[in-house]
């Protein structure tokens, strides 16, 4: 080939590459469009990240990569940022709609502390790490709300979240500059920044414990309990509770026959007694025994004589103090029984009444005293003639109380 064979190769070439169009393979710019009233763009690809800027619902950026969930942008000043992929949607470059006009950011609601001191947590949970504590009265731009809890802008640009129980909405505020809408003519594309992986600080435990949320009550601590003054002399361990009482007591009975006081005379009666008993009603069991002896009416000879009484009944029984007065009456048998070498040996029994009434007396926890009085009839005929085994028996005892 010669060289004008060569310089008019040259010449075709290069006015083909003018008037060829360029290479139609190459795929467009990715672009995003706001879809959400107002956004944060953050430094970085977590939703902890600092705020570098705010975009406001139809806004058109250029997409240098996608992370994930994240589109790493860059601001008309050039800072590149991260905006959230569920806030945005993706436009065809030649189909993108004209940028609406900006509109003048609105006044951004705060949020002011009204608890003495309100917790400001990670997430929205009780349970979520603590960021910091906020004082009565502070204020806060508020970014978005959910259920209970405020997603707010702290002045460091660190979001945090806060219960609604401890603040409440107010107005006012700057909002954040919004950023412009994106100019007609494409950014150049910027190198891709390092993104340093955001180790959150570990936060200074502060001095005072910082309050919950809600009031939590706390169960009431109980008192300890003083150590029961031991029981003064004289005093029961309880009266009001059941009780168990055995006395031995001794008497002089008096009786209510003359024909019976000519023979026999009058006499001391020993015994025992068993109460069981309550509050008010007690039983009571007695075994008592008496001997005499005496003269035959006529002969003058001597003569003995025994009576043994098994009685039981019951007793309603009175509170005043250490003294329990009480009264009662009961049933017993009585078996008579008289020797003398005139008549020989005569035995008789018979069942009797009795009505009694006095006094118990109690010292220190267990051992009780008692006064009592009884009267006792029984009629029956031992011999020849009628006589009354009864009488008046006018007694003590002495005993333990369990």
């Amino acid at each position: 080939m010669n060289k004008k064979a060569i310089v008019l190769a040259l010449i075709t070439a290069a006015a083909l590459a003018l008037i060829l169009p360029p290479d139609l393979s190459a795929e467009p710019a990715v672009k995003i469009r706001v879809k959400v009233d107002r956004v944060n763009i953050r430094k970085a690809a977590l939703m902890t990240a600092p705020a570098v800027g705010q975009a406001e619902k139809g806004q058109i950026f250029s997409v240098v990569e996608k992370s994930g969930e994240w589109f790493l942008i860059q601001l008309p000043d050039g800072t590149p940022g991260y905006i959230h992929s569920f806030t945005v949607e993706e436009v065809a470059e030649e189909k993108a709609p004209p940028a609406e006009k900006p509109k003048v950011a609105p006044s951004k609601k705060l949020l002011q502390v009204t608890a003495v001191r309100a917790n400001i947590r990670k997430e929205a949970a009780l349970t979520a790490p603590l960021i910091r504590t906020a004082e009565k009265g502070e204020k806060f731009p508020i970014i978005e709300k959910t259920g209970e809890w405020y997603l707010i802008e702290l002045p460091d640009g660190v979001n945090g979240c806060i219960h609604s129980f401890t603040a409440a909405e107010i107005s006012g505020g700057e909002a954040l500059p919004a950023v412009k809408p994106a100019e007609a003519a494409v950014a150049p594309p910027v190198e891709k920044p390092a993104v340093k992986p955001v180790v959150p600080e570990k936060k200074a435990e502060t001095v005072a414990a910082p309050p919950v949320e809600k009031p939590v009550e706390q169960p009431p601590v109980p008192e300890k309990k003083q150590a029961a003054e031991p029981p003064r002399v004289g005093t029961p361990r309880n009266p009001e509770d059941s009780f168990s009482m055995f006395l031995l007591r001794a008497g002089y009975f008096i009786s209510a026959d003359s024909a019976y006081t000519d023979v026999y005379k009058n006499g001391l009666v020993y015994g025992g007694e068993l109460r069981i008993g309550g509050k008010k009603l007690v039983g009571w069991l007695e075994a008592n025994y008496r001997a005499e002896t005496g003269a035959l009416t006529y002969t003058k000879e001597e003569t003995k004589v025994s009576v043994l009484a098994i009685e039981a009944g019951a007793l309603y029984r009175f509170e005043a103090g250490n003294i329990h007065p009480y009264a009662g009456a009961g049933v017993g048998y009585f078996m008579f029984n008289e020797k003398n070498e005139a008549i020989g040996e005569a035995k008789k029994g018979g069942i009797g009444f009795c009505a009694l009434g006095g006094a118990s007396y109690f010292l220190g926890k267990g051992f009780v005293l008692d006064a009592r009085v009884k009267f006792d009839f029984c009629s029956m005929t031992p011999a020849d003639f009628a006589i009354q085994v009864g009488g008046f028996t006018i007694g003590i005892g002495a005993g333990y109380r369990w």
